[in-house]
């Protein structure tokens, strides 16, 4: 056992960014990923050219790839804070299309809340339809997806699931789900 009897000195405090020393360096190595694997990573290709198909498998694929080759949310975060002295609540789907697309990075609750406001304005929905619509709000801000099989799967199964919500909003519900993957991620 080795014991020291000189004082401990504190020499430096730094926050690591995976192979980057600053926060600039590592978001402009995160774009650089992507610039460069947007065509070989399909889901890397689906969030920056048709968001309104990502799925549940797609988007917890594409957060294994990014997570083995040093991208991560909170990484992300910290650096896009340290970087602009700007603090979001974005999600991974938005730092890349802010990055590959040059789009506003927009954080997932204000992104949902659009796309929700869309489907608001759609019709004059009733008290029902809109307790629905509150769901699928609610839905998309833990989960960032929602499609026609996420409706036969747990919390929506309980409730029927697609057929039924589906019967709810006068067989338009296709319509409802296409025009929130839409807006979800317009710019």
């Amino acid at each position: 056992m080795l014991v020291s009897e000189h004082p401990d000195m504190l020499m430096e405090v730094a926050r690591g960014y995976c192979k980057a020393t600053k926060p600039q360096d590592y978001i402009e190595s995160f774009k650089t990923f992507i610039v460069q694997n947007k065509e070989t990573i399909e889901a890397l290709n689906i969030v920056c050219t048709r968001p309104s198909e990502l799925n549940r498998e797609s988007l917890k694929e594409l957060r294994l790839i990014l997570d083995q080759n040093g991208f991560n949310e909170v990484s992300l975060k910290t650096a896009w804070k340290n970087a602009t002295n700007q603090e979001i609540a974005a999600d991974i789907i938005a730092f890349i299309r802010t990055l590959a697309l040059n789009v506003s990075l927009v954080g997932p609750q204000q992104r949902v809340k659009n796309a929700i406001d869309r489907v608001r304005q759609m019709h004059n929905w009733n008290a029902v339809q809109t307790k629905w619509i509150d769901r699928f709000e609610d839905q998309l801000v833990a989960e960032l997806v929602l499609t026609k099989d996420d409706l036969n799967k747990s919390p929506f199964i309980d409730n029927g699931g697609y057929d039924r919500i589906n019967k709810i909003f006068n067989y338009k519900l296709d319509e409802v789900i296409q025009t929130i993957n839409t807006y979800l991620y317009s710019a």
